[in-house]
């Protein structure tokens, strides 16, 4: 284990240095590739998952210097601080709850603003939109590859739901993540390919199980969804397509169903998988409800009824308990300055409204912004789309 486990580690570094040396987009691609592994069930000797937040810290850092700075993304930068600020000066410290757990915390969604904020030339934007579109299929390669070796289970959910080589939830997050991507590609180069992959995309999350990954998956399809029979209505090949596509799928369709069906619904009771029981005991231990027990709190609760919940899987609430009330108007305006500007600058205001709704929705039932595998290539997405026409270049 100890041998595997420097081995990961090595070739991680090799690969994220050859892609610096390049002087591309590589190095952050190949740490959106190597993220789609879930490595706490292959080690728990280092924590890999922190070292690759590190490397894609540097790697933004790096990329800032070399294509420069959105100007516009200093206000966001200042309002994290403030969120920040605010809270650790009120946190509750404790035996558990310590300095090193609320930096770390913080660090992700930093990092987020930090790879938003990199003014991408148009050639790497592309690059990058394609390596996200395509990441649940990279995710299931690997899987494949790493559980013929024994290293992890490549299908999650005691044997029913899709998990590629992380869990189940993380592949959704990729699959949601490749969703969007493949709808901007789609609108920007105009092609049928990527409006394959958006549909395609939507089977894997789908056969991931995961009720939240599927509720924010339909919402996105449906601007797609009405152009596309539009398209039916105008081309007779689309009619041809549509048939051979959907007769292709109605096996899994039945299988999702089903399944999705018996998660959710259990001796006639509606099941969340624990979900509304740990959200009353989580919200119940705020001490500060405008300004919050500060941020990184709840990763540090040693409640055992609570330990599947110590990051919420509820935005909202976690927001809530750690940051309060002030913290979540910080958030939400974060947030609609961000869509304002999209919106403003860019036409089709309905494919980018579903964007924001999806997310939004997501984050209700999941760790959306504090599990990485979604925050950090949702964030690239987002500052992806954003034309940053006012750029802050670097000396070098």
């Amino acid at each position: 284990m100890v041998v595997l486990t420097y081995l990961i580690l090595l070739c991680i570094l090799i690969g994220w240095i050859y892609g610096l040396c390049n002087k591309n987009v590589t190095a952050l691609s190949f740490l959106l590739i190597i993220s789609t592994v879930y490595y706490p069930s292959i080690t728990n000797i280092v924590d890999v998952d922190f070292i690759i937040k590190v490397l894609f810290l540097i790697t933004a850092l790096y990329y800032l210097k070399l294509y420069g700075l959105k100007k516009h993304s200093f206000k966001f930068f200042f309002l994290a601080m403030l969120l920040y600020s605010i809270s650790f000066i009120n946190a509750q410290w404790d035996t558990n709850y310590s300095y090193f757990d609320s930096i770390t915390a913080f660090f992700s969604l930093s990092l987020g603003l930090i790879l938003y904020s990199v003014a991408w030339p148009e050639k790497m934007r592309v690059r990058l939109l394609k390596v996200i579109c395509k990441l649940p299929f990279i995710s299931i390669i690997l899987g494949l590859l790493l559980s013929s070796f024994g290293l992890l289970d490549f299908i999650g959910r005691n044997g029913t739901g899709l998990a590629g080589a992380s869990m189940a939830t993380n592949l959704s997050f990729f699959g949601v993540n490749g969703i969007i991507a493949a709808i901007i590609l789609r609108k920007e180069l105009n092609s049928d390919i990527y409006r394959g992959l958006i549909y395609i995309n939507f089977l894997i999350t789908a056969l991931t199980l995961t009720r939240g990954g599927i509720l924010a998956g339909s919402i996105l399809l449906i601007p797609d969804f009405f152009s596309f029979l539009k398209n039916i209505l105008q081309k007779k090949k689309y009619i041809m397509i549509s048939l051979i596509s959907f007769v292709s799928i109605l096996y899994p369709l039945n299988y999702i169903y089903k399944n999705i069906l018996e998660r959710t619904v259990v001796n006639g009771q509606i099941n969340t998988s624990g979900r509304v029981d740990a959200w009353t005991s989580i919200i119940n231990l705020s001490t500060n409800k405008l300004l919050g027990n500060g941020y990184g709190f709840l990763k540090t609760v040693t409640d055992t009824s609570l330990r599947a919940f110590t990051a919420a899987h509820n935005e909202y609430i976690r927001m809530y308990v750690e940051t309060g009330y002030v913290g979540i108007v910080i958030i939400v305006l974060i947030f609609w300055l961000i869509f304002k500007k999209i919106i403003k600058e860019n036409n089709n205001i309905i494919v980018y409204l579903t964007i924001l709704l999806s997310f939004m929705l997501y984050s209700y039932t999941d760790n959306t912004m504090t599990n990485f595998r979604f925050w950090l290539p949702f964030m690239i997405i987002i500052g992806l789309i954003d034309n940053h026409k006012k750029v802050l270049k670097f000396k070098r």
